[in-house]
């Protein structure tokens, strides 16, 4: 827990890159792809209120039996119940992707309130973690290995990179930086 509030503190701007680098390249394949099915789903429920309303026509016309009529109206309205459902469903969906960019903020201000964390109490623990999941020890390798995932509110897993990665990162970013062309504005 400490190397993880010393890790933010320390780096805080790069920790936001990395983890909305990360949240963003994930969620924004998500995010077009539930809204582009949202859409599609819209599509279809006026698409088949516009059918309901023909067949109705047809059968006050006498253009098609009642019976075809039942059918074709009890096919088109449970279809039109489950892409209403559905929809649903994707807008929630939607609104929870939307909602994690402000996580990332609400996890920096449980960093900064705490500076220094000399004994973990039940406070510091609900405010920092969502919940813990270990996993069935392994054996294969003839000594107990056990997996723990520590998830944090907000951000979820944090894979708290050591000093000699954190060295490489800022070096890689540096000459990144460096070598992108620098574009000038005139001023007037």
């Amino acid at each position: 827990m400490q190397r993880v509030l010393a890790y933010v503190q320390q780096y805080e701007s790069l920790f936001v890159r990395v983890v909305n680098k990360k949240s963003t390249e994930d969620q924004t394949r998500a995010i077009a792809a539930k809204r582009k099915l949202l859409d599609q789903h819209r599509k279809r429920i006026a698409e088949l209120d516009l059918l309901f309303q023909r067949i109705y026509e047809d059968s006050v016309a006498n253009r098609i039996s009642e019976e075809r009529f039942m059918k074709m109206s009890e096919s088109y309205e449970s279809e039109q119940a489950a892409l209403k459902q559905e929809s649903e469903q994707l807008d929630a969906e939607l609104k929870v992707e939307k909602q994690s960019a402000a996580n990332i903020v609400r996890f920096l201000s449980i960093v900064r309130k705490y500076t220094e964390i000399e004994a973990l109490t039940p406070t510091i623990l609900h405010d920092f973690i969502e919940k813990i999941v270990i996993h069935a020890p392994d054996y294969t390798s003839g000594k107990r290995k056990q997996q723990v995932e520590i998830f944090y509110n907000a951000v979820g897993i944090l894979d708290v990179p050591s000093t000699d990665e954190m060295i490489a990162y800022l070096r890689e970013w540096k000459a990144k930086r460096t070598t992108e062309p620098v574009q000038l504005t005139k001023s007037a």
